[in-house]
């Protein structure tokens, strides 16, 4: 999982073009091929509008899901609204060029500036892969339920890829001591049964 820092390192050594791909990451919870394919009518000034794919090929699968994300609270919407839309997808190399895919659907040159900002920036051990679990973890630590996340990230089965990827005892205090404040200050306990 990213942490602050790690965002706020990023931000300050990439260069514009990765840093906001890496925002679209963080505030969307978006495959990166899905967000390095997304084209500006997808933005509606508020809403970005996703269809996602776990297929790798650039011909999207039947299994394809669509999803609408509020952005218009985050801190992507000013990043959005001031990109001059100069191409047809949002994110673009740094020439304002759409990111292009190899035969299989990968972004090789994509991948390659984006490990080239982690390591200016001094982040390892993370992918860009990685946002996407960042993205459902912070939600889920500011108390967002499993649907809540789903419906923005798209999991299928969200609580399983929070327990297996990012959530462990050791990696999220935070959500403990929000579960056992939930537990000293609820009020919604069982009724006991009459004898």
């Amino acid at each position: 999982v990213f942490t602050l820092d790690d965002v706020e390192a990023i931000r300050q050594k990439a260069p514009p073009h990765i840093s906001l791909a890496m925002m679209m990451g963080l505030y969307t919870g978006q495959r990166q091929g899905d967000l390095l394919r997304l084209q500006w009518n997808a933005y509606d000034g508020k809403n970005l509008t996703v269809l996602q794919s776990k297929s790798n090929s650039p011909k999207r699968d039947k299994r394809a899901k669509r999803v609408v994300i509020p952005i218009h609270q985050t801190p992507l919407k000013p990043l959005l609204d001031a990109i001059p839309k100069r191409a047809l997808t949002i994110l673009t190399t740094e020439d304002g060029e759409p990111w292009k895919a190899s035969k299989d659907g990968s972004f090789n040159g994509f991948q390659s500036s984006w490990k080239k900002a982690m390591k200016a920036a001094g982040v390892t051990g993370l992918t860009f892969g990685d946002l996407r679990g960042t993205c459902a973890t912070w939600m889920a630590g500011n108390k967002a339920t499993h649907a809540e996340i789903k419906s923005i990230t798209g999991h299928s089965d969200v609580g399983n890829v929070l327990d297996r990827h990012y959530i462990s005892t050791n990696s999220a205090p935070e959500l403990a001591e929000n579960a056992m404040h939930k537990l000293v200050t609820g009020t919604n306990f069982p009724k006991r049964t009459p004898k």
